[in-house]
């Protein structure tokens, strides 16, 4: 019986989700997406719900979301999501979701040590950041790439990185990014 009615609750969570998806709420279904009901994960709501959705734009929030979930779990998982979100904006033009999959690709990679990728994909995504002028955006990177130097034991770099990303996060009155600058800081 238990099973069954899983089952049903997965069906009509599918269902919910494709309406969402065919009404045009992309952004309501990813949120949908999240809520986990009867007892599937949120990354199998995520991978549902990348299979079976042919739109773009969902798509690659789907991977961004599932580039997130796995950093911890599967890292070369979280990577190769994160490489194909960033394949189909590349391919929409979708600036903004460029740097964000491929600062996600930097904190997956900061957490196994990769440094030097990590790196890379941090001040790939500053410079898009930068173009689009998303203030945030550039503070995380910042922050993120002073993280790295911290890692590396080249504190002076550190410490120059995080205070560019206190000034940007005070300058918008940031808590959350202020609290964790700080704490990077120490």
């Amino acid at each position: 019986m238990k099973i069954k009615k899983r089952l049903i609750t997965f069906i009509f969570y599918s269902l919910c989700v494709s309406v969402l998806i065919i009404s045009g709420k992309h952004e309501a279904s990813l949120c949908f997406a999240r809520l986990e009901p009867g007892g599937t994960s949120k990354i199998d709501s995520l991978e549902n719900l990348l299979k079976n959705t042919p739109e773009d734009s969902i798509r690659i929030s789907a991977l961004y979301e599932l580039s997130w979930e796995y950093r911890n779990i599967s890292p070369e998982k979280a990577i190769d999501y994160a490489k194909q979100g960033i394949v189909i904006a590349k391919e929409l033009n979708d600036i903004a979701n460029i740097a964000r999959l491929g600062k996600n690709a930097g904190i997956i990679y900061k957490n196994t040590g990769d440094y030097n990728n990590a790196l890379e994909s941090y001040f790939k995504a500053l410079k898009i950041f930068k173009g689009i002028e998303d203030k945030n955006g550039i503070a995380a990177c910042y922050g993120n790439i002073g993280i790295v130097y911290k890692q590396l034991k080249n504190m002076d770099m550190a410490l120059s990185y995080y205070k560019k990303a206190l000034e940007i996060f005070k300058a918008g009155n940031h808590a959350g990014g202020i609290a964790g600058t700080y704490n990077n800081i120490g």
